[in-house]
């Protein structure tokens, strides 16, 4: 019978997945369900994506260097909507009125992230030797955890972990 009182902390990014080929696919997959949601040409939304996602990470960074108590949870929102508004900008779209801008971008967020698959060859593998060796996985990122959520299940490594530790948890930045 196994033990199940070994844990072990893993973080997700470049540990489990590829955090390069991992924005690379969530690119693609946003771009495409804003497509098909909102119109207009895959391309540009992707276009429009990607350079707005760099300059967020680049605000998360300037923002919590050497001050990871800055309040993320509050900062992560308003990022999100300033972020959702600049790429509706740039490709010349109406921001929705179907949701608040927040609660779209979480939506459209889970549902790319979903889609994705940037697990490391053999990560799946990995875990279910140690759920079954009876050592309880946790994960943690430096992205929220609704993200980590999405982005577990998208890769298919989501059932072999147990807690999924974010940012946002804790209202302190990685």
């Amino acid at each position: 019978v196994p033990d199940y009182s070994t844990f072990v902390f893993l973080d997700f990014d470049d540990t489990l997945s590829d955090s390069t080929d991992l924005t690379r696919q969530y690119c693609s997959e946003l771009a495409d369900l804003l497509s098909s949601d909102v119109g207009g040409d895959k391309a540009a939304w992707e276009a429009a994506i990607r350079p707005n996602l760099l300059e967020s990470r680049a605000k998360y960074a300037a923002t919590f260097a050497g001050n990871p108590l800055g309040g993320f949870n509050a900062w992560i929102e308003i990022e999100r909507v300033r972020v959702t508004e600049a790429i509706f900008s740039a490709v010349a779209q109406p921001l929705p009125t179907s949701d608040s801008v927040l609660d779209f971008a979480k939506r459209m967020q889970f549902d790319a992230l979903t889609c994705c698959n940037a697990a490391f060859t053999g990560a799946s593998e990995a875990l279910l030797q140690l759920f079954e060796d009876g050592i309880r996985t946790q994960i943690a990122s430096s992205q929220e955890s609704e993200f980590l959520f999405a982005a577990l299940i998208g890769a298919q490594l989501e059932s072999y972990t147990e807690s999924k530790f974010g940012p946002d948890l804790v209202n302190c930045a990685k």
